[in-house]
């Protein structure tokens, strides 16, 4: 015959799986993250001009050239957006004064996208050139005329130096340059450019972000039932079979087993989505169970904290007062993903390991980033995240024992700390 404590879990586990609100949940959390995170960078890429004009105004009469060929050889590489076409303007009599403001006149028109004034001086580094655009969040054309103005001067003093350009160029080849990202004895990873310092940080992100929403979620839905529950009197037909311990226990493991399963399908998707993608040798199949370790006891934690809540509260609104501190603390954590990430190691990453409530986000954390935390320290900050637990648990049944049979106000903070103290 099942315990009452796994009748609890089993009836809290059924009842909310086989809604349509979990199973929509389920299928479209993957979705939504997955549109808000690379929806607006194809809003960005695909934003603006696919073609932009610019005019030139060279009083030194020696870069236009350059300048042109170099946009040209821009412009005509696949998927370049926007392109950017110059047009030179010739200096005539008319004053460089005149000329600037006829041509700021009409990039204010938007007959021009920009324009750019070169001064007669600019080989020698005297006077200062100068970009108008009526629209300089589209910075991609201010970075590559400044660019190819640098490279056209350096080709002209190279010149009256008597030295070929296409021969210092030969010499100054880049070199060949590969990171290699080292862990156990005999294990490195090869990465190059912006993956070797994105990587990390990214790998990091996605597996702190899949632990914060199966907590948060599952934690809220916990909380939640509590209240309805209690306030519906339910509770009081449920504890006339069963002790409030049992009942509690019973509510928290279902939802753990809810919580299991949106962690299996959400990360699930997103590894199948990286190997499609050719990313999957970013994540540590090693890491997929520490995640689930780490979810567990952290989910223990923080359920166990949003019941005890829930049994003092009679509304929802009630709830919301004493979350607060609590989103606080689970919003730390998330802040600090970019610097732990960044110097895992660090005596920030090694702290935060060891405050329970942070443990399971920090070292999801760093045990995808480089380097990784040794198996002392990862037995040590899980001991302590495990002790921490144990006591949240136990302080949060003593509440609940009390809590959810209590109606009416609130209770204060002091009376809930002699409920934990009393024995």
């Amino acid at each position: 015959m099942k315990s009452k404590t796994l009748l609890v879990a089993q009836r809290e586990y059924i009842e909310t799986v086989k809604t349509k609100t979990f199973l929509i949940g389920l299928a479209l959390m993957p979705v939504f993250i997955g549109v808000s995170m690379f929806l607006p960078a194809l809003f960005i890429q695909r934003s603006g001009p696919s073609e932009v004009r610019i005019d030139v105004l060279d009083r030194s009469g020696q870069v236009y050239a350059s300048l042109e060929k170099q946009a040209a050889d821009y412009s005509a590489r696949p998927n370049v957006r926007p392109r950017i076409a110059l047009r030179q303007v010739e200096p005539g009599s008319n004053a460089t004064e005149d000329i600037q403001r006829d041509l700021e006149r009409r990039v204010r028109a938007h007959e021009i996208f920009g324009c750019l004034i070169v001064p007669e001086g600019v080989v020698e580094g005297q006077g200062t050139t100068t970009y108008a655009s009526s629209n300089l969040a589209l910075n991609e054309a201010q970075a590559n005329l400044e660019r190819w103005l640098n490279n056209a001067v350096a080709d002209v003093r190279m010149r009256e130096k008597g030295l070929d350009p296409q021969l210092v160029a030969s010499v100054r080849r880049p070199v060949a340059f590969e990171t290699e990202a080292l862990g156990k004895e005999g294990q490195k990873e090869k990465r190059q450019g912006e993956e070797a310092v994105l990587a990390p940080m990214f790998t990091s992100m996605a597996f702190v972000m899949l632990l914060f929403l199966g907590i948060m979620l599952v934690g809220q839905m916990c909380l939640n039932s509590v209240i309805e529950e209690k306030s519906n009197r339910i509770v009081e037909v449920v504890l006339a079979s069963t002790s409030p311990g049992q009942f509690m226990t019973g509510k928290i493991l279902g939802a753990g087993l809810m919580g299991l399963t949106l962690l299996a399908a959400w990360a699930g998707g997103a590894y199948a989505v990286a190997v499609w993608k050719g990313y999957a040798r970013m994540v540590s199949l090693g890491n997929l169970g520490y995640l689930v370790l780490y979810f567990i006891l952290g989910f223990m934690l923080f359920s166990s904290t949003f019941c005890a809540i829930g049994s003092v509260c009679n509304s929802v609104k009630e709830a919301q007062n004493l979350m607060g501190p609590l989103s606080l603390i689970l919003v730390v954590p998330l802040m600090m993903i970019g610097p732990i990430a960044r110097d895992p190691s660090g005596t920030l990453a090694v702290t935060m390991s060891y405050i329970p409530f942070w443990t399971p986000f920090v070292m999801m954390s760093r045990l995808a980033a480089s380097p990784r935390p040794g198996i002392p320290e990862i037995v040590l900050s899980t001991a302590v995240l495990a002790a921490g637990t144990a006591f949240v648990f136990w302080a949060a049944g003593r509440i609940f024992r009390v809590g959810v049979l209590l109606y009416g106000k609130p209770p204060r903070l002091g009376e809930i700390l002699r409920w934990i103290r009393r024995s």
